[in-house]
């Protein structure tokens, strides 16, 4: 939803949002207290004085570069590192869009990721049934309910601890490796994003593939799957770690503590060769130099044959494994053999 975004209330946008503002019977607790919405110049300016605070702050929901919302990060709290959410949008024509829903993403975000927030809490009236379903679907959990309100609350930390899975599979080139990552990602309950060394090999310049900008890419690579993983993204990784380049070591250093299943992607000599016959876009002979090359030689956490078995049978061993991130011991068994000396 790209053409929503947030941009800090000024007293110019505040004016735009109030004057084409509806009140919401969903947000008053005593109806009798209910009336239409006047736009009134000298109480907008108080209003916007009243939320000018060190631990508030307010965004405008902008779409089209028009206000259509306000949401509300307040009570920030920096020593326990924790906020209260708010929003209220303009009127009926920008509700039900999703527009609201992803404002308080982004504000969650900012939140987060910018202030260092841990924990965001959130209050709804009983009756407002459509504000507790979006703070449901946006990962809040209920804490107590009192006369009038529910009361929410989303703990970052405890997202953080789940980090992505990493399907990490290794292997020459020609062996399978990528038609393989295709299978698990069709056939994985949960989505899994594929990530090739193959991509990030053609983003180098077509007039600057040289040895230096191969061995950089791959330093992107390593940590790209890293940031995935640090957000919750499960990964399928396809790579060819070669000992020339000392990619092994970058992925172990990084990715040590992480969930990953290291899986060798084999495939006899002859088969190696046909198969680069009949692709046509790949040198005679390449996948053969490389298995000597491979690093490692051994220490996985399974190995597949992608001659001897089928492609969904690969992909259903790999699986089995793969709902048990407590098994995974191959890059910690490599990271205690690479620093034992150290």
């Amino acid at each position: 939803m790209s053409e929503i975004y947030l941009q800090v209330m000024t007293k110019d946008l505040c004016h735009q949002f109030f004057k084409h503002f509806e009140n919401d019977p969903a947000i008053f607790a005593d109806m009798s207290r209910f009336t239409p919405y006047e736009y009134i110049q000298g109480q907008v300016d108080a209003y916007f004085e009243a939320q000018q605070s060190p631990t508030r702050i307010v965004f405008m929901v902008m779409k089209d570069d028009l206000p259509i919302g306000e949401v509300k990060l307040k009570s920030i709290d920096h020593a326990n590192k924790e906020c209260t959410l708010s929003i209220h949008m303009q009127n009926d024509s920008v509700k039900g869009k999703g527009y609201g829903t992803y404002a308080e993403t982004l504000a969650m975000r900012f939140a987060f990721d910018v202030l260092g927030m841990t924990t965001i809490n959130a209050d709804t009236l009983l009756k407002n049934t459509r504000s507790q379903h979006i703070l449901e679907k946006l990962g809040f959990r209920h804490t107590h309910t009192d006369t009038q309100f529910k009361y929410y609350r989303y703990e970052r930390h405890k997202e953080i601890a789940k980090k992505g899975n990493i399907i990490f599979l290794n292997g020459v080139s020609s062996s399978g490796k990528t038609t393989l990552a295709k299978k698990l990602q069709s056939l994985l309950p949960t989505p899994y994003f594929h990530l090739s060394c193959d991509t990030f090999y053609n983003i180098m310049p077509d007039n600057k593939q040289t040895m230096e900008n191969f061995v950089r890419a791959m330093t992107g690579m390593s940590h790209t799957i890293k940031a995935f993983s640090d957000v919750g993204i499960s990964v399928i990784v396809d790579h060819i770690l070669l000992k020339l380049y000392g990619t092994l070591e970058e992925c172990v250093m990084l990715l040590h503590d992480y969930p990953v299943l290291f899986v060798h992607v084999d495939c006899p000599i002859e088969e190696l060769r046909r198969r680069e016959k009949e692709r046509g876009d790949r040198e005679i002979g390449q996948a053969e130099g490389q298995l000597m090359e491979l690093n490692p030689q051994d220490t996985y956490d399974v190995t597949v044959d992608t001659y001897t078995l089928s492609l969904k049978e690969c992909a259903k061993i790999i699986m089995d494994r793969s709902d048990d991130p407590q098994s995974f011991n191959a890059f910690k068994t490599l990271y205690t053999l690479m620093t034992k000396d150290s």
